[in-house]
């Protein structure tokens, strides 16, 4: 936890929960989904309630997108220590 900032703190939590919502959203958009048969009675798919399935994909863009800002809030840790610590000898 020594490694964290403020932001990066809040972007993990956010990140989680996207990532619950999105669990959650894909559970209710499975449930609600609506079998499509051919005529002679065969699974041709499924139809997808319009809400679920629009969170489902705006939680899960979101958990992508917060979790390569936290891959790169990490990889570029190293880099804004030294530029912190050279702000700070310089004043």
């Amino acid at each position: 936890m020594k490694y964290f900032d403020r932001l990066q703190l809040i972007i993990t939590i956010a990140g989680i929960s996207c990532l619950v919502l999105t669990l959650v959203f894909q559970v209710i958009t499975t449930l609600t989904a609506t079998p499509i048969y051919d005529e002679m009675g065969l699974l041709e798919g499924y139809d997808y309630e319009l809400i679920p399935q629009t969170f489902l994909s705006i939680f899960t863009f979101a958990h992508i997108g917060l979790l390569t800002w936290f891959i790169a809030r990490s990889i570029t840790f190293q880099m804004r220590k030294k530029e912190w610590e050279q702000e700070k000898a310089g004043y």
